[in-house]
């Protein structure tokens, strides 16, 4: 059955296995010297989409001090911190929207961010990454987002009632 008119709300409360394959959108990010490292995605979104997860890997065993990241949607890479304040974040509701940095990586290892199922609509936009470590001591991470296109076909017995007792 064909759900291209079905309003966002009823597509959001479909099963997981509705949204199809899910893949990684990311980026490189880090800086020899430990300063701030300003990013474009090479990579571009689907108008809407759905990010299932965040996933941060970081290398940069002896900092001083915590490695900030913040993820925002844009058209160019963010000129300065102000300029991507200006800009989307990517995982709202986290922090205040003055703060620049809303995430602190772990600095030596892999932190994983259940974002559930959150409808994110890009309109064009592509990821724009702003990174900064200890001004001191190079830092290398990998930031990659998880996720899938939003359906557009589910099965008729699943509108149907037919597989309810399938669970």
């Amino acid at each position: 059955m064909n759900i291209d008119n079905w309003p966002m709300d009823r597509i959001m409360r479909l099963p997981d296995w509705c949204f199809g394959r899910r893949w990684w959108i990311g980026e490189y990010m880090g800086a020899t010297d430990g300063k701030i490292n300003y990013r474009l995605g090479d990579e571009g979104l689907p108008d809407k989409f759905v990010l299932w997860g965040l996933l941060t890997s970081c290398r940069a065993p002896v900092c001083l001090q915590a490695i900030r990241l913040t993820i925002r949607l844009a058209e160019h890479t963010p000129a300065s911190m102000e300029d991507a304040n200006t800009m989307e974040r990517l995982l709202k509701g986290i922090s205040r929207a003055g703060i620049g940095y809303e995430l602190y990586v772990n600095q030596n290892g892999v932190t994983w961010i259940n974002c559930e199922r959150q409808l994110i609509e890009s309109a064009g936009r592509k990821l724009a990454m702003v990174s900064n470590g200890d001004q001191a001591i190079a830092y290398e991470m990998t930031v990659g987002v998880l996720i899938s296109s939003l359906p557009k076909e589910v099965p008729d017995w699943l509108i149907s009632g037919q597989g309810q007792n399938l669970y």
